[in-house]
């Protein structure tokens, strides 16, 4: 193979490497004054995720549309099945221990300070919380 075949053939994965190496270099050697840069990496992955997302969609359609063998068809969508609820609970499970963490987070440090009852003629005191709560 030659080096034009081979760049014609690896171009946008070797320009996507060459990219990411490029930027955390310059992450690397600029630190703080990196971040003007992050608005173009912001819309770089936003358009990747717009174009990933119905090119997998598309690519699984037409599989599933050019199929002729039925036994086949099942297997594969019953292992996209799966797939799905495999992510899908892994992702449920996060999300509750993410909530846990937070409620008993909130349950230790409320957002609202509780009354405090004190004797006559003192004035209650501040939980750090109250201080730090400032209403809209």
């Amino acid at each position: 193979m030659n080096a034009k075949k081979i760049w014609d053939s690896y171009k946008f994965p070797l320009l996507l490497l060459g990219g990411i190496f490029t930027g955390a270099m310059l992450g690397i050697i600029l630190g703080e004054k990196a971040k003007v840069l992050a608005p173009l990496g912001d819309i770089f992955l936003n358009l990747m995720f717009t174009i990933v997302v119905p090119m997998v969609y598309v690519s699984i359609t037409t599989a599933v549309g050019n199929m002729v063998n039925m036994k086949r068809l099942g297997k594969i969508l019953g292992s996209l099945v799966c797939t799905f609820i495999v992510t899908g609970g892994f992702a449920a499970a996060l999300v509750l221990v993410r909530s846990m963490d937070l409620c008993l987070l909130l349950v230790r440090f409320p957002l609202i300070p509780r009354p405090v009852k004190c004797r006559k003629g003192s004035a209650p005191r501040q939980s750090k919380a109250a201080k730090m709560w400032k209403p809209f």
